[in-house]
């Protein structure tokens, strides 16, 4: 007699465990990518001792350091990622606590191929402001957030600016608390900058401007084309488009 055939379903063998990867042999070109998707401070926290091939990238690769952006971080805070950056640094954003931290900045490496330079809430003096703009000769782009500034020293500050660095693209600085005005003095130095050639666009905060300061500082900026003014009321505005509506220019406030 022949034993009876087992109908019973034969299991399917389960699941085979994963393989594991060595992340150290991924191409460059994909741990660059992985990179670009890091937060510059997670790259200092160790990504360049993970291997040979990681620190390969993250400390050899120039465009990784290009632009960086510290958002909210203080100047102070991020002195090794500067440092990092060496002479690749183009684009630079930081809030700027101190004297101290901005020359650190320029006399660093980064200060050769700054093109773009953003600083917030700069609780810097006039003395070192006006000496880093100096240092930063390839300088194209500056954006400046002042707490709070006088009158003269805000005049003052963007007059050295422009003749430190006659090639700007883009200039603004501005001031968070209203700049401390005075009635105006007929007597008083006029506020003059030189020809800005290459500027293309301009922001400000009213400051004790008169119409005929404002008209001569955009008669000496051939290629502007937007020139913003906080603060300033409406019939200075309106005056101050009338006299440049020839001008393929635009003004706001």
């Amino acid at each position: 007699m022949k034993p009876s055939s087992d109908h019973r379903p034969h299991k399917k063998p389960g699941p085979s465990a994963p393989t594991s990867r060595d992340w150290t042999t991924l191409p460059h070109d994909i741990l660059f990518a992985v990179c670009l998707k890091l937060e510059l401070r997670e790259i200092l926290r160790g990504a360049d001792r993970v291997c040979k091939g990681w620190r390969h990238v993250t400390v050899g690769e120039p465009a990784l350091w290009r632009h960086l952006d510290m958002g909210t971080m203080h100047l102070s805070q991020c002195r090794d990622l500067v440092s990092r950056g060496g002479v690749t640094c183009e684009f630079f954003t930081a809030r700027c606590d101190s004297d101290v931290s901005l020359r650190f900045l320029v006399r660093g490496h980064p200060a050769p191929c700054l093109k773009s330079l953003r600083l917030l809430d700069a609780n810097v003096s006039f003395e070192a402001l006006n000496e880093s703009v100096q240092k930063l000769a390839q300088l194209e782009e500056l954006d400046v957030e002042l707490p709070y500034c006088g009158y003269k020293w805000y005049k003052k500050l963007i007059q050295c600016i422009c003749e430190a660095r006659p090639q700007l693209r883009r200039l603004s600085v501005t001031v968070g608390l209203p700049v401390q005005l005075y009635p105006k003095n007929p007597d008083r130095e006029k506020f003059v900058i030189p020809v800005m050639c290459e500027l293309r666009s301009f922001e400000l905060t009213q400051c004790n401007f008169t119409v005929d300061e404002l008209v001569a500082t955009i008669d000496n900026c051939p290629l502007l084309e937007s020139l913003q003014i906080g603060g300033l009321d409406r019939d200075m505005l309106r005056q101050l488009r009338e006299r440049c509506e020839a001008k393929n220019l635009t003004i706001t406030s």
